[in-house]
């Protein structure tokens, strides 16, 4: 029976990832991420995780972030996976997207925002970008992207998918950077194999563990950021 673990992004939960009814029978696994410090201990989390429910081996499915974790992992311990489906996966070429040279600048500020990240890990996830190690995998890869994504750019699907071969690609024209009906009905389809049942694993669940996440203080310091940006390079 095939293992799928489902991996969220940031500022986000493990109930994003709705199963449907009629999907195919597997058994699915939703983790709840704690804040660490390095890819390395993200490795380990879900290193854990999976001996833990005794997942020898499993489907990776990352949306943003998690897409990113998903791709490391991978890479770390590619016996332990079957294949990736990466939803606007993140951190593949980080200096690309709406806001050009100036992202950098906006996650090196994000870096000190309360509950979102530790510096050592942003700096590894800008000074580091996945895609060499995403061009070293072997296993089979759904990419999975919304044309409207102003986030991650699909573009970089486009990219990816051009140069390896081991990739399968869908944009969709009406979809942005989150988690839509489309998208996740997608999500399913690459998993697909041959009709059955739905079988769901219990959640695993860290919230005791985790911190929250102040989303109006976030917002606050990001418009905040955009604006001392925008007025550095009106025309003086």
């Amino acid at each position: 029976m095939r293992k799928v673990v489902f991996i969220h992004g940031v500022n986000s939960r493990s109930n994003v990832w709705k199963v449907q009814e009629n999907a195919e029978l597997y058994e699915y696994y939703k983790i709840d991420l704690l804040r660490y410090d390095t890819i390395e201990e993200y490795n380990e989390l879900l290193f854990d995780y999976m001996n833990a429910y005794g997942i020898h081996k499993a489907t990776l499915v990352g949306h943003s972030f998690g897409g990113f974790l998903a791709i490391n992992f991978a890479h770390a311990y590619p016996e332990r996976v079957h294949n990736l489906v990466l939803v606007n996966p993140a951190g593949i070429f980080p200096f690309l997207g709406l806001f050009g040279s100036y992202i950098s600048l906006f996650f090196k500020y994000f870096t000190y925002i309360n509950n979102f990240m530790y510096t050592s890990l942003s700096e590894q996830y800008w000074k580091e970008p996945s895609i060499h190690k995403l061009l070293e995998l072997e296993m089979p890869i759904s990419l999975i992207y919304g044309k409207k994504d102003f986030i991650v750019p699909y573009y970089q699907g486009e990219y990816i998918h051009r140069i390896q071969k081991n990739t399968s690609l869908d944009i969709f024209e009406n979809s942005n950077h989150f988690l839509d009906k489309d998208i996740l009905d997608c999500v399913y389809k690459r998993l697909s194999y041959r009709k059955r049942n739905t079988k769901i694993k219990l959640d695993f669940d860290c919230k005791k563990y985790r911190s929250s996440f102040n989303i109006y203080k976030t917002r606050t310091i990001i418009r905040s950021f955009f604006n001392n940006v925008v007025m550095q390079v009106q025309p003086r």
